[in-house]
């Protein structure tokens, strides 16, 4: 009886939904995908705030070029009421009626603002992850909205809004996502669904994935740019854009036909800084307000973590934990966000593939670690840090050691799969009896070729085996998997530091 209804149907497919929350001064801050940002009272789940980009109409750095839904969709013949949802702003069912029977069926010509948000729309105004902070006397919510770029919004005044009191977040700044390489021209006309949509696979996992403050930085994940920071983070109407802004990134003087590309950005640069490289970041991100850009680290940029202490001054500390989708999880250290080279700045002293799988040569041999999953969440909780990882569930990892880097202190010490990782068994470190050969190639920091961030597990270090567990904490069990049979596992090889960026193999 006290639920509260977070979803529109306007068709065949649902729109909202939380994805992300955040406790924040009392108040509750839900990412809720097609539907934006939402605002509740965390007793009551009454709504009393909201910010979407999709019908904030003064944003013109967006992908309908400053559509205007209320006036691009047909009104009621009778009462001129527009077809759109008096709550959300989006078009509603009565125009998702117009547009497959009338324009559709029997070919009206009319705008199809249901079809375009539901087939390509939806994916750049993606609300998946939030963080917020104070500056001085305003609040300012960041969003990380996926192809829609980071959003920065102010929602000063979020703590005394009510339902009657209704607070409307205002659109401060933003700064654009990896455009996705999509079809140069439309395919999958053959799609049996209302209305064909074309390419979608390259666009529903892009761009913003998540994004955390410290100070006047944001730390952001990219689907393809990996790890981002961003500097004036407090100031984002007046820093938020490139030197040289306005850009002109249209590439044939059409207006209207930038699917899957930019070229209604005027802010900042998004041509290639490497126009040899297909799989090259823009050019903003060589420049200020971009202070780092490390593009994929062993997969693509997923959820991260901050640590409690950083220094991003001096190598020789871990800062940020960062999930790569297909490819386990990544200690980032930043070193020098002033250095002259990009990969100087960084460093990746550890990797932990979350499976065991290696890969093979061509002649066979064992070569590299590779992470069949995708690691989607990272949360910490005192020495612990627990990973989802997709199909392969949920693993908690034990850290205990401060003083530098953590390979010989990071160990697993619970999954959610039988037979995936190792485990302790009364101390000792048992290993499935198909992975007791690997092998460990050191990776060098800043190393991001394009075949390993296409196949998202590439040269990375081994993951540090279980250590002995220093607390009681039980392996969750799950059925073990069909074919496994009896086999007992046997104890397999591991990795010991010889300093922090050595490692060796032993028996």
């Amino acid at each position: 009886e006290t639920e509260r209804y977070t979803l529109q149907y306007a068709g065949e497919n649902p729109w909202g939904g939380p994805i992300d929350l955040k406790l924040f001064g009392g108040r509750l801050f839900a990412c809720m995908k097609e539907l934006g940002l939402g605002i509740f009272d965390p007793s009551t789940l009454e709504q009393v705030g909201s910010y979407n980009l999709y019908t904030d109409v003064l944003v013109l750095e967006d992908w309908f070029i400053g559509m205007d839904a209320p006036q691009a969709v047909q009104k009621d013949p009778a009462t001129g009421d527009p077809y759109v949802d008096d709550f959300t702003g989006l078009p509603d069912y009565r125009q998702t009626s117009f547009e497959i029977l009338q324009v559709m069926k029997n070919n009206v010509a009319a705008p199809t603002p249901w079809a375009d948000f539901d087939r390509y729309g939806k994916f750049y105004y993606k609300a998946q992850g939030i963080d917020l902070a104070q500056f001085k006397n305003r609040t300012i919510a960041y969003l990380a909205y996926s192809l829609g770029g980071l959003i920065a919004v102010d929602v000063t005044g979020y703590q005394a809004a009510t339902p009657g009191a209704f607070l409307k977040g205002r659109y401060l700044g933003y700064v654009p996502a990896v455009p996705a390489n999509g079809p140069s021209d439309p395919t999958g006309t053959q799609s049996q669904s209302i209305l064909p949509y074309y390419g979608a696979g390259m666009l529903k996992d892009s761009g913003i994935i998540d994004v955390k403050i410290r100070g006047n930085y944001a730390y952001v994940t990219d689907h393809f740019a990996g790890l981002l920071v961003i500097d004036g983070a407090s100031t984002p109407e007046k820093s938020w854009r490139g030197s040289k802004a306005p850009y002109n990134n249209d590439t044939d003087g059409i207006p209207g036909n930038h699917w899957p590309d930019y070229e209604f950005v005027k802010s900042y640069d998004m041509t290639a800084y490497d126009a040899l490289d297909n799989e090259s970041m823009p050019a903003w991100m060589y420049q200020a307000p971009c202070l780092l850009v490390t593009a994929e680290l062993n997969g693509h940029g997923n959820r991260l973590l901050l640590m409690d202490a950083m220094n991003i001054t001096a190598a020789g500390n871990v800062d940020i934990l960062e999930c790569a989708g297909a490819g386990g999880f990544n200690f980032v250290d930043i070193v020098n966000l002033r250095a002259k080279l990009m990969s100087d700045r960084y460093a990746v002293p550890v990797y932990f593939p979350t499976t065991d799988e290696i890969g093979a040569a061509a002649d066979g041999s064992p070569t590299q670690t590779i992470a069949i999953g995708h690691s989607a969440g990272i949360a910490s909780s005192d020495s612990y840090v627990y990973v989802a990882d997709g199909p392969h569930g949920i693993s908690a990892w034990s850290i205990t050691d401060t003083l530098g880097y953590p390979t010989d202190a990071v160990h697993l010490v619970a999954n959610t799969l039988q037979d995936e990782y190792p485990e302790v068994v009364n101390g000792v470190t048992i290993y499935p009896a198909s992975h007791a050969t690997n092998v460990v190639r050191q990776r060098q920091p800043g190393n991001s070729s394009r075949e390993d961030r296409r196949c998202g597990g590439g040269p990375g270090l081994r993951r540090q085996p279980a250590a002995p567990a220093t607390v009681a904490f039980r392996r969750l069990r799950a059925q073990r998997r069909v074919g496994h049979g009896d086999a007992r596992p046997v104890p397999g090889p591991c990795l010991r530091r010889r300093d922090p960026r050595e490692l060796r193999l032993c028996g």
